[in-house]
């Protein structure tokens, strides 16, 4: 479970960091929990007591209860998952997998399954869902820039193109003059 015999400051809220070389994730102010041999991306199950950690060295991502710091599900993943995010339900989480290329869609409304894989441009990174949770933003580091997915669907269905290396992106509601 976490534990820590050292805190910096109160948060009003839980924050959780994945520490690579630590092989672990940390609850802000609360200690750790071991995640893997290569934890890199978190992010909360909507709705639910729990954090899904990418772990890179395994190729798989772990489901971790925030209440206890165990793990309580493996998941299969493509090449080195980096980052996660999940629909505005909570019903599916995209995964992107840095090394084969692709994205891993897992099922989590019962037990965490995947779903299908959907190729992408090369090295797939950082990515972020429409506040509608209708399309899923993948920014591929080698590919060619931003690839669209259909979240209802699970497919591609276009590419925008960027400037150099695209690692990370986040989506919003914006304004134009």
């Amino acid at each position: 479970g976490f534990k820590s015999t050292l805190i910096v400051t109160h948060l009003p809220y839980q924050g959780f960091v994945t520490e690579m070389r630590g092989d672990r994730l940390g609850r802000l102010n609360s200690g750790a929990t071991l995640a893997g041999l290569t934890p890199h991306g978190v992010d909360f199950v909507p709705h639910k007591p729990y954090v899904f950690v990418s772990d890179m060295g395994a190729d798989e991502v772990r489901v971790i209860d925030i209440r206890t710091g165990k793990t309580v599900a493996v998941i299969p993943a493509g090449l080195a998952p980096a980052h996660i995010v999940f629909t505005p339900d909570g019903r599916k989480a995209f995964v992107t997998d840095f090394l084969s290329a692709d994205v891993t869609v897992v099922g989590v409304r019962r037990r965490p399954r995947v779903i299908t894989r959907v190729p992408v441009g090369l090295n797939p990174h950082g990515l972020d869902i429409s506040h509608d949770g209708r399309f899923v933003y993948v920014a591929c580091a080698h590919g060619g820039g931003v690839w669209v997915i259909n979240a209802r669907t699970n497919r591609v269905v276009g590419n925008i193109a960027t400037g150099i290396e695209p690692f990370g992106l986040t989506m919003g509601v914006g304004h134009t003059n």
